[in-house]
């Protein structure tokens, strides 16, 4: 089999009537196959659209706020230029700074750059590897095109995240009273009855015979 070919037997089996696969499953089968089709171009956040903190920010609540609207795990810093990246600054460690602080004492130099031309397969392992949850997307000048989170990556193998029906991860009751989803039960069809074929006028005599 051919990807492509694969990529219609998915769409085929959602069609299908009497399919026991779910819809979640069938999508996600059909995205891991797609996803190293896909550049780091094609997700990048271009870098006038990147959120990127200024080292010489001061730690407070508009500060965290600013952070919190980007719902990214961590950011990165530079130093004044924006082309001038110097390392990255964690969500957790901006929270439990003490207010009045610098980003520039809280920023970790280890940073993790990929090619704009990578695949998302070599995305993501850029980010596993190096344990980043943000990477730089440069070019073959070494120029910085933007960035590229690990929850962007996430979205592209696992869809959008939609808010509707999400439980309430943060909530430790609404997980403990969490119950799955029923068990998908296949559609039933009725098939017509099909007549007896007629039986040859020999065989009919010899039952009445008996």
């Amino acid at each position: 089999y051919e990807k492509d070919d694969l990529l219609v037997l998915l769409k085929d089996q959602k069609e299908q009537t009497g399919n026991r696969i779910s819809e979640a499953d069938l999508e996600l089968a059909g995205r891991a196959l797609s996803f190293g089709d896909k550049k780091a171009a094609d997700i990048v956040r271009p870098r006038g659209d990147a959120y990127l903190v200024d080292a010489d920010e001061t730690i407070g609540p508009l500060f965290l706020d600013r952070l919190h609207k980007y719902r990214q795990n961590s950011f990165l810093v530079y130093k004044d230029a924006k082309e001038n990246i110097i390392g990255s600054l964690s969500m957790t460690d901006a929270v439990e700074a003490k207010q009045g602080g610098r980003v520039l004492d809280l920023v970790k130099g280890d940073l993790a750059f990929v090619h704009e031309d990578f695949s998302l397969h070599e995305v993501l392992q850029a980010l596993q590897k190096t344990g980043q949850h943000v990477v730089a997307v440069i070019n073959s000048f070494e120029e910085f095109v933007g960035i590229i989170t690990l929850e962007n990556v996430l979205a592209e193998l696992l869809g959008a995240d939609e808010e509707a029906g999400r439980p309430a991860y943060e909530n430790r009751s609404a997980i403990a009273g969490w119950t799955p989803a029923p068990a998908l039960v296949p559609e039933v069809v009725d098939e017509p009855q099909s007549e007896p074929p007629d039986q040859p006028e020999e065989v009919a005599e010899s039952f009445e015979k008996l």
